[in-house]
């Protein structure tokens, strides 16, 4: 015999049958399973894309420590740079191994075409890959994707750095300090001047189309009449940009290189073994600097001078000293290398009437390169054919009429330019010997 359920709880089951407070409808269900699928996505998403910008980092950062270190390092040398910068960006233990050393190419990028072509010893560009593989075992892990069986993404990344020289580095006027251009120059096209402070202008000075005046801010021009439009050309010519003055930081480098046949410094024309060593007091002769020769003036106290006589010819010659250097009227210099290692604000000083280069209209050869650590003070009617003056710190420039065709000058403080009538370019010819160093810009 059935027992009859209780009238009491009978009518509380039919309640709660017919009761929808709280009730969930299918179409709700799926809803909420495809959000959570959705959000899952989202956030697996968002971590992948985060993951792949971190490698992107690291192959960027990579590619720039590789070129950097390859300038004057082995291939192998510059592999381990890079290897060891992604260590400390995304260390293995963490992230397993996310770069080789066959992951870092060295090669050709060809622009135009936007080609990485691979070659052995280069030291134009190189490629860098990075990733993280699940076949490496070091895959970027997901959270809610590993519910339909995706446990990890594949990410890569890669980056294309090359080597570059800036034009105005070649051949130009730059300085880190402010740059003063006093009255009564023309500037013709092709001449860049450059100051990693400001420039300033006194009057009459004209810019031809195609020249370049540049500094951080080009608002900080400042003109003798205050205003742009007064000074022809100006407008046109003003530009914003900034180096950094690779060749006034190596200075010390380059005068031990030139004496090392070995350096990329080394000059093609010398031909003896060993330089010589001149005493700072010797009665300098015209068969004192003889061609093919390399020399030395070593100085026991930095205010030492030593100076080159009247009417100075220095041909196929090197000279390094760590003398205060004087440089008397009437000198003339072709392929030839000056360089003093002194960093006195007077470390190198030359009378009128230096000639520096060789006057054949921009044609090769011929080309000199003078550098100080300290000040340089050319005090008039210097004239300029191919070459290049670098100073490591304040700069004083003054030439004569149409005087300078094809000139590379650089300071490390200020530099103030007493130029009159014309100032030619060679558009970067006739300065073959020019010391330069490789900038680095990313190419993809």
């Amino acid at each position: 015999m059935r027992r009859r359920m209780p009238d009491r709880l009978w009518a509380a089951a039919l309640h709660f049958r017919g009761d929808q407070s709280g009730a969930i409808s299918l179409l709700s269900l799926q809803i909420f399973v495809i959000a959570l699928l959705l959000g899952g996505l989202a956030v697996d998403l968002a971590n992948a894309l985060a993951g792949r910008a971190q490698l992107q980092n690291a192959a960027d950062s990579a590619a720039h420590a590789a070129l950097y270190a390859r300038e004057f390092g082995s291939e192998d040398q510059a592999r381990e740079a890079a290897l060891a910068l992604t260590e400390a960006m995304m260390p293995r233990d963490r992230y397993g191994q996310v770069l080789t050393p066959d992951d870092i190419q060295f090669g050709q990028w060809d622009r135009a075409g936007d080609i990485f072509r691979i070659e052995t010893a280069s030291r134009k560009a190189v490629f860098v890959s990075t990733r993280r593989y699940s076949d490496q075992k070091n895959g970027l892990g997901t959270f809610f994707l590993r519910l339909i069986g995706l446990d990890s993404w594949d990410l890569a990344a890669g980056a294309v750095f090359e080597t570059y020289r800036p034009a105005c580095l070649h051949e130009g006027f730059v300085a880190r300090g402010r740059v003063i251009l006093q009255s009564g120059g023309l500037y013709r096209a092709g001449i860049c001047i450059h100051s990693n402070a400001f420039i300033s202008l006194g009057a009459n000075n004209f810019f031809e189309p195609g020249t370049i005046l540049s500094m951080p801010d080009m608002r900080d021009v400042a003109t003798a009449s205050g205003s742009v439009e007064a000074t022809p050309g100006l407008g046109d010519a003003l530009r914003d940009a900034s180096y950094r003055m690779r060749v006034v930081n190596h200075i010390d480098a380059i005068a031990t290189g030139v004496m090392d046949r070995d350096s990329p410094f080394w000059r093609d024309y010398i031909t003896a073994k060993d330089p010589l060593s001149l005493n700072p007091d010797t009665e300098l002769g015209p068969e004192t600097f003889m061609a093919g020769n390399m020399y030395t003036v070593t100085c026991t106290n930095p205010d030492q001078r030593f100076d080159l006589n009247n009417d100075t010819v220095l041909l196929e010659t090197v000279l390094v000293t760590n003398c205060r250097l004087a440089i008397s009227a009437g000198t003339t210099i072709e392929d030839a290398t000056i360089i003093t290692t002194n960093r006195s604000p007077k470390a190198l000083a030359a009378a009128s009437d230096i000639i520096i280069g060789r006057m054949d209209a921009c044609e090769d050869g011929g080309d000199v390169q003078i550098l100080s650590a300290g000040g340089v003070n050319f005090a008039s009617n210097v004239r300029i054919f191919g070459g290049q003056i670098v100073a490591g710190g304040d700069l004083s420039l003054s030439a004569e009429e149409d005087s300078i065709l094809g000139a590379s000058v650089q300071a490390g403080g200020r530099m103030t330019l007493g130029l009159k009538g014309a100032v030619g370019s060679c558009d970067g010819k006739a300065m073959g010997r020019i010391f330069e160093f490789d900038y680095f810009r990313m190419a993809r």
